[in-house]
């Protein structure tokens, strides 16, 4: 997902979250294949969602790779607090300009990587779980070469490797990594204009102690409605948590810079279109009803996952496919594979799983 996976402790998801029906077959197929649960969209609607949240998901994955690299006797490097900062490729005269390899010997590594330490990005809207890593820590990069790992000085340090696969947003990557020798302008510029989904929004999850939501008439339908300010509550949706264990509303949010405390407008918004809503069917109008917890995530506030637009192009925006020669670089040794990067569903944890894939599959040629 490029790093747009998190979740409260019950599961809610507070980035990445629906499987949607007969759209999604190969995210849906791995989950099973990881004994993970999908249940129904609670009110309906063509969509599924994990029992324990998209970050389950991830966890579940990153167990599965630990176990068969582990069996391949391929070495993991789990570093966290770092950002990769540049990307030189360094060809050989044995490789070919169709990427191809001269020789029959295993080829040596092709691509240096120079890592930053990272400052903490997050400015303190995101109240809620993160990623459970599993005991064997987060996986960043798998080396089939140890001895190529540097020892990371105070602020640095650099992999020589055989392939890099890059999974932050392309106008994320675009923007912040440096490539030796530079990418094409085409290239840049298509990167740069895709946009980051979700990367200028996030999700208030509001959790009550009934669903009051489903008590309203017919006619009314919260999936469906676009919520009334002032606020920065753009949409709706019941995002109650497996067999209805948490009832929780979440609130897609969109606020201005300017803002001041988003999520207490995003609260009171609901508040008054709870009161509004209740007000309007046969029961006597009632106090709104409070939630019991708040949890926020506000991804533009993350700068592992959101950068400003250029000039000239929105920050909002769906993901439209890409021509696939846009993700690959460096005679096939450098991949971009966000989920924006996917010719079929980008921006959705499907494209995520299909552009993950098709990267690995083509790294895999050069061990």
């Amino acid at each position: 997902m490029g790093g747009r996976a998190a979740a409260t402790s019950a599961g809610v998801d507070l980035g990445g979250s629906w499987f949607f029906d007969g759209a999604a077959p190969a995210a849906s197929a791995l989950a099973q294949s990881l004994n993970l649960t999908l249940f129904p969209q609670p009110g309906g609607g063509p969509m599924h969602r994990l029992a324990s949240g998209l970050p389950a998901f991830i966890v579940a994955l990153q167990r599965s790779i630990v176990k068969q690299a582990r069996t391949l006797e391929i070495e993991i490097v789990c570093r966290l607090g770092w950002r990769l900062e540049r990307v030189q490729h360094l060809q050989s005269s044995g490789e070919g300009e169709d990427g191809g390899i001269a020789s029959c010997e295993p080829a040596a590594p092709r691509m240096r990587l120079t890592f930053v330490r990272a400052e903490s990005d997050d400015a303190g809207d995101d109240d809620a779980a993160g990623i459970p890593w599993a005991e064997d820590g987060p996986l960043t990069h798998l080396s089939s070469a140890p001895s190529a790992t540097a020892v990371p000085q105070d602020r640095e340090w650099v992999d020589v490797m055989q392939t890099a696969l890059i999974a932050v947003p392309p106008r994320l990557a675009a923007t912040a990594i440096t490539f030796e020798p530079a990418l094409d302008r085409g290239s840049i510029s298509e990167l740069l204009a895709q946009p980051i989904w979700m990367g200028a929004t996030g999700k208030v999850a509001l959790t009550y102690a009934t669903p009051w939501w489903r008590e309203l008439p017919a006619h009314y339908d919260i999936h469906a409605m676009r919520v009334p300010g002032p606020g920065p509550v753009i949409q709706l949706m019941d995002a109650s948590t497996h067999n209805d264990q948490a009832f929780v509303l979440v609130a897609f949010v969109a606020p201005q810079p300017s803002a001041g405390d988003w999520r207490e407008a995003a609260v009171a918004q609901v508040a008054r279109l709870a009161q509004t809503l209740l007000g309007a069917g046969s029961k006597p109008r009632v106090a709104p009803p409070a939630p019991r917890d708040i949890h926020a995530k506000l991804w533009a506030t993350d700068t592992n996952i959101f950068c400003p637009a250029p000039r000239g192009l929105s920050d909002y925006g769906h993901p439209e496919p890409l021509d696939p020669s846009v993700a690959v670089h460096y005679n096939g040794r450098l991949h971009f594979c966000a989920s924006e990067m996917a010719s079929v569903a980008p921006g959705y944890i499907e494209g995520a799983v299909n552009a993950g894939s098709l990267a690995a599959r083509a790294a895999a040629a050069f061990f």
